[in-house]
This record gives structure tokens, C-alpha cells and sequence, in this order.
């Protein structure tokens, strides 16, 4: 009813204002492919799609990209010819003390033209996948709408191809390396810094 209408509307609205109408940039559509690939993992585990939908948080501009359970989970995609380093938006984003277990998702993408799947295709598998919950894919729907994606940008995406090389997941707890509210001195914020993926192997789940 006019919930509906209105969070769609709030939803449209921040849609615009992150991509001016004009489609994602490479770095958001390799964020958005990573994301949609732990998305659909969960459901894969046996989440089910509506709660796998709304455990999606990251197009919500939360600080981690997932929240399920007590648990939640940070998702970072980085192109395989890249140097593999996570960049940490906050202080708040590798505090473990607010959940049970905080978990950094590390995919190695391979990025390649005219092979591999493209956003649309991983966007429309989701989809197939939620097709049988309609609340599911409407959740789906305004996620997407939120993170920046639009049905009329796809011929903007249906060249560019991904795919998943490894993934490494990592366990945030005690000796991780990572910055916290906690280590700042007082007045100090907007904290944002690079951590090399290989200094994380130790704490590899």
C-alpha cells in the first residue's frame, strides 16, 4: 500500500542521487557482482531468499554488507590484476564487538570483455532464484535500485564480464589488522584506510 509506495519512492530517489541517472562506474558494478555472489551463497547455504534479501545491507549504506544472525558480513571485490588490498571505509567497519562473529569476504574477480557472466545475467539469476517469494524479489528489486542498478542501464553492463577466481574469507577477531573507533585519539574521524589482503591470511576461516 502506501508504505510500499513510499519506500520505493525513498528508494528511486537514492538511486538517482548516487548514480545521476547515468549508470554505475566499474568499481560499483565489480562491487555489486561481488555482493550478489555472497547473496547468492546464502541462499545456497540454505537461507532462505526473503532473509538472505533483507539480510543485504550494504545497499543501505550500512557499515558492513550483511547482517544475519548476530553474524555480518563485510564483502570485498577486487579485479585479480589488481593489487589485493581491502579498503576500509570507518572506524565501525572491522569492529567486531557489535556482533557474534564479523566475517570479511574477499572475492578475487576476473574481469574480462566479452566473457565471463555480466552484472545483468548475475542480476537476473538473483532474481530466478527469488522468483518464487514475491516479497523476496521485491526486496531484491529495491536493494538493486538503492545500490545504483536499473533495468534501463543494462546495455551499459553487457559487455563487461566477471567471474570468481577464490574466495577467502577472514575472520575479524583480536590481532587483526584493522583500525577502530577505539584507536583514535579524541576529535578524530572520517577514517579510511588500505589493509594488504596477505597480512589477513593468518586469520583465514
Amino acid at each position: 500500500g502506501g508504505r510500499r509506495m513510499l519506500r520505493r519512492f525513498r528508494t528511486w530517489r537514492q538511486f538517482l542521487k548516487t548514480t545521476g541517472g547515468g549508470g554505475m562506474d566499474s568499481k560499483h558494478c565489480l562491487g555489486l557482482y561481488g555482493e550478489l555472489q555472497t547473496l547468492g551463497w546464502l541462499v545456497e547455504s540454505g537461507v532462505e531468499p526473503l532473509t538472505a534479501a533483507r539480510a543485504w545491507t550494504g545497499p543501505d549504506r550500512a557499515e558492513q554488507d550483511f547482517q544475519l544472525l548476530g553474524m555480518a558480513l563485510e564483502v570485498k571485490s577486487i579485479a585479480q590484476s589488481e593489487p589485493q588490498r581491502l579498503y576500509i571505509d570507518g572506524g565501525r567497519q572491522l569492529d567486531e564487538n557489535y556482533f557474534d562473529a564479523l566475517i570479511v569476504v574477499h572475492h578475487h574477480v576476473h574481469r574480462q570483455k566479452g566473457s565471463g557472466e555480466t552484472l545483468p545475467e548475475a542480476v537476473d539469476r538473483l532474481r530466478s532464484v527469488a522468483s518464487g517469494d514475491p516479497s523476496a524479489l521485491e526486496v531484491l528489486d529495491d536493494n538493486l535500485l538503492a545500490y545504483g542498478y536499473s533495468d534501463t542501464d543494462r546495455y551499459r553492463y553487457a559487455d563487461d564480464g566477471y567471474g570468481i577466481r577464490k574466495t577467502s574469507y577472514y575472520r575479524v577477531q583480536p590481532g587483526f589488522p584493522r583500525l577502530t573507533e577505539n584507536d583514535l585519539p579524541l576529535g578524530v574521524g572520517g577514517l579510511r584506510y588500505l589493509i594488504e589482503a596477505c597480512a589477513c591470511t593468518p586469520y583465514e576461516i
